[in-house]
């Protein structure tokens, strides 16, 4: 070992030992009269502190029942070690008085809240990209706001709006589907429109297939291609992405892209699309495409309403069917799970609506 290295040991390890020597003469009582002063100081504060925080947390908090509910047994096997696990307390059971789809649930909740707000969007001032070391692209936003410290205000759509423009797209999605057994893909970012294109879908019996927003062209094209997709909805900002996406996937024939966000972005040249796709929309287009709106749905419980792709992390991203009663099921069961959702509560959503995570919490919110 080199003679430089060994000094800095020596010296690391002498300064280790006069500070454990410090500690040792604070311990036994052996340091200066003015140190040991601080000392009980110090300590008749903590312990002053001490009792002004345990009291109140102790009468308030009850962390003795915290303790012991989160300590007892939450779930059992049905049967056998592998067969599924339950509550405790048995299967979570709502009165849902026959609304065993999304559609009906939804069209339930109208009923009851109708003008209340339901879904609100925040308007995009800028986006700045900073290309990363790895060359991905992440945008730094600035949000719409009256003074550089106030957010600005949401742009709230009432129960009976979003109603009405899931029957509106509804109907504009029938005209233009076609095929035996159609299915139509959303490749977009969580945004109002996505959850509202989704119950339009789920509106008319069409089955959605949910990809990522940020897999690459192979993983959206092999979703595509395994589920015979013939209309593709994504966002404006990712149309740059379905150029090459399309050339892949002969089963499209539709294409439905969501507004801009950032509006200060030009709109990508549509005239490839138009010429590759026989029907090519704007939400806004397809929702004022028909005079009238879409409103008996003829979607069953067992019906398949999502197929959701995974992120693809072990290989190729697999799709998980999912039917009305299980989408239903999962609001029921996450709604009994969180009780301290109310109507005065308001739910802001991150997590990517092809979770079902996110859709669950969405529909139990809107719920």
């Amino acid at each position: 070992m080199p003679r430089e290295s060994r000094t800095r040991r020596d010296v690391f390890w002498k300064s280790i030992d006069k500070q454990k020597k410090n500690i040792e003469k604070i311990v036994e009582g052996t340091s200066p009269l003015w140190i040991r002063v601080i000392i009980w100081i110090l300590r008749a504060w903590f312990y002053v502190y001490d009792c002004l925080n345990y009291i109140p947390y102790e009468l308030f908090n009850s962390p003795s029942a915290k303790l012991e509910r989160s300590s007892r047994v939450k779930a059992r096997p049905e049967k056998g070690l592998d067969s599924p696990w339950v509550h405790v307390d048995g299967q979570v059971s709502a009165d849902l008085d026959g609304r065993d789809t999304v559609d009906k649930v939804f069209t339930y909740v109208v009923q009851k809240y109708g003008g209340k707000t339901a879904l609100g969007t925040r308007e995009l001032l800028d986006a700045t990209e900073h290309v990363q070391p790895n060359g991905r692209v992440f945008e730094k936003v600035t949000i719409c706001c009256r003074e550089q410290w106030e957010l600005g205000e949401y742009k709230w759509e009432s129960y009976e709006d979003v109603h009405k423009r899931v029957g509106f797209i509804a109907a504009g999605l029938h005209s233009i589907v076609e095929g035996n057994d159609p299915k139509v893909v959303i490749f977009a970012e969580t945004r109002a429109d996505w959850l509202i294109t989704a119950l339009a879908c789920m509106r008319i019996n069409l089955p959605v297939v949910t990809v990522y927003a940020t897999l690459g062209e192979a993983a959206i094209a092999h979703a595509i291609n395994e589920t015979d997709a013939t209309l593709l909805v994504t966002s404006a900002e990712l149309l740059p992405k379905i150029v090459g996406v399309s050339r892949q996937c002969s089963s499209l024939n539709a294409l439905v892209y969501l507004p801009r966000v950032n509006k200060k972005k030009e709109l990508t040249d549509l005239t490839q699309f138009r010429q590759r796709f026989k029907h090519v929309y704007s939400l806004i287009e397809l929702e004022t495409k028909c005079e009238s709106p879409f409103v008996d749905s003829p979607a069953r419980k067992e019906d398949i309403a999502l197929i959701m792709y995974t992120s693809g992390t072990t290989g190729a991203p697999k799709g998980v069917v999912l039917t009305n009663e299980n989408i239903v099921a999962a609001a029921v069961g996450l709604g009994a799970g969180v009780p301290i959702i109310c109507d005065t509560d308001t739910y802001i959503g991150y997590l990517p609506l092809a979770h079902i995570l996110e859709v669950a919490a969405e529909l139990t919110c809107l719920e």
